[in-house]
């Protein structure tokens, strides 16, 4: 099966009516730009697991840096779903669902598939969502999210 890529500028220029993530950033890019942020995080100290959803929430790159704990492996995909599901970072969400927030028990009500703490970012193209990024494993949520937003960059 030959994978096709599609370069973001012949996205942008054929003004796809599929945006799927796939469909606006090549493999190659996706791979380069989970690369650059694995060395990052060596760099960091930081031992994470990377997850890329579509627009749809389904899982479609991950990866898991050896030593880093189990449970990120589910909260990084979390992270990515959440951005997606939330059009919003999971770092951005997190004061919206403090007590007395409009989203209050938004964890609880999703029965915690609504992650709401740093790592999860969307990605867009210009002002459409095409997936979402999530980073999980450092000891703070914060680290996370500025892996997560270094990612992104070299994503774009």
């Amino acid at each position: 099966m030959k994978i096709k890529e599609q370069s973001l500028i012949d996205f942008v220029l054929k003004g796809a009516g599929d945006n799927s993530i796939k469909n606006c950033i090549s493999l190659s890019k996706i791979n380069s730009a989970v690369l650059s942020t694995i060395g990052e995080a060596f760099h960091r100290s930081l031992n994470v697991s990377l997850s890329i959803v579509d627009q749809e929430g389904n899982l479609v790159y991950f990866y898991r840096m050896p030593d880093a704990i189990l449970v990120s492996l589910s909260l990084s995909q979390k992270k990515a779903y959440s951005a997606v599901a939330m059009n919003e970072s999971t770092q951005n969400l997190s004061s919206k669902c403090q007590p007395g927030m409009p989203l209050y028990h938004l964890e609880t009500v999703t029965k915690g598939e609504i992650v709401t703490f740093g790592g999860g970012i969307p990605i867009r193209i210009g002002e459409c969502l095409v997936g979402g990024l999530g980073i999980s494993g450092a000891p703070d949520p914060n680290q996370d999210n500025e892996l997560a937003e270094y990612c992104l960059d070299k994503l774009m």
